[in-house]
């Protein structure tokens, strides 16, 4: 009875392993050159998919320098209407969670797209730190595809200059 299980069991491992196939999740931004105070959108992708129920994803970046507009939220997942989809601000960055009974069966997808404020300036890569995709059989292998960087300038910083020499020069002159 023992070396039967053990057949069972390896046959099922082999069903389970032939089935899965990998996906890969991208990010894009529509601006990676934006001011303080500018908004731009998050695009977060997935291809080559098999069908799943769930999908955790974690995208790291500089919270110091954008912030994410939770109303903002739509895709294809979101109008799935699953269980759960959410779209979450964490300290690393952004958090997308979406779980649901039935299969999501789209190979190509847009997983989420959101809003990001630019809030200070500076430079920060987008990178995928975590990507899992599953069923009622197990996790569905799913892996980062490229990074995107982004750079926060600050609003009118050389006409602030500009304007402050053409103040010292105006006091020169009086003097």
């Amino acid at each position: 009875v023992g070396n039967k299980m053990k057949k069972l069991i390896a046959a099922l491992v082999f069903f389970v392993g032939l089935s899965a196939q990998a996906g890969v999740i991208s990010v894009e931004l529509d601006d990676t050159n934006v001011k303080v105070g500018d908004t731009t959108q998050m695009t977060v992708s997935g291809t080559g998919f098999s069908p799943f129920q769930s999908l955790d994803i974690q995208i790291e970046f500089d919270t110091s320098l954008f912030s994410v507009d939770i109303d903002s939220v739509g895709g294809d997942l979101f109008d799935a209407l699953p269980v759960l989809f959410l779209v979450t601000e964490q300290v690393y960055g952004v958090a997308v969670t979406f779980l649901d009974f039935f299969d999501f069966s789209a190979s190509d997808f847009v997983v989420a797209t959101f809003d990001l404020t630019a809030i200070s300036d500076g430079s920060t890569k987008f990178e995928i730190i975590k990507a899992d995709a599953g069923d009622f059989f197990g996790p569905i292998d799913a892996s980062a595809g490229a990074s995107v960087s982004a750079k926060v300038s600050a609003p009118a910083t050389l006409g602030l200059f500009a304007l402050a020499g053409l103040g010292l020069m105006g006091l020169r002159r009086k003097a």
